[in-house]
């Protein structure tokens, strides 16, 4: 069994063993959802947990505008992605970064996440989920 093999089967055990559905996808990052379903958790085999946290440009769009007839600029819709994750992080953010987590900030034409990553040495399974662990606490 391969290294990326072993850190997979290991983190899904601890946290199916927690009470998280996790996701593989293609068996190599292991993701579940936290905090309500507002956090998407990713173990990466770059070597990093991200704690992430976003929202669909269309969704938000159509939340802001309701039926207006005029369009926001992607300015103005970026900065309330930004506003809205800021708003909806602030609990964690503290804690986040008083934990040794670096905070990301990433805006494509469909998404905006605001990311807490802390990296993890893949090849080692309990650096990883003692990494994790830290990270569903935070989310509490």
């Amino acid at each position: 069994m391969s290294e990326s093999v072993d850190i997979v089967e290991t983190v899904k055990a601890w946290l199916e063993g927690r009470g998280y559905h996790v996701d593989l996808d293609g068996g190599r990052i292991v993701s579940f959802t936290a905090a309500e379903g507002e956090c998407l958790v990713e173990v990466d085999p770059a070597g990093r947990v991200l704690c992430q946290f976003g929202i669909d440009l269309d969704e938000l769009r159509d939340l802001i505008a309701g039926s207006a007839t005029e369009d926001l600029g992607d300015d103005e819709l970026q900065r309330a992605a930004r506003y809205h994750l800021q708003t909806l992080t602030k609990r964690y953010q503290g804690r986040f970064l008083a934990s040794g987590f670096a905070e990301e900030y990433d805006v494509t034409s469909d998404h905006a996440v605001i990311s807490f990553t802390h990296p993890v040495d893949y090849a080692r399974p309990d650096a990883v989920v003692a990494v994790l662990s830290r990270c569903v606490d935070l989310l509490r």
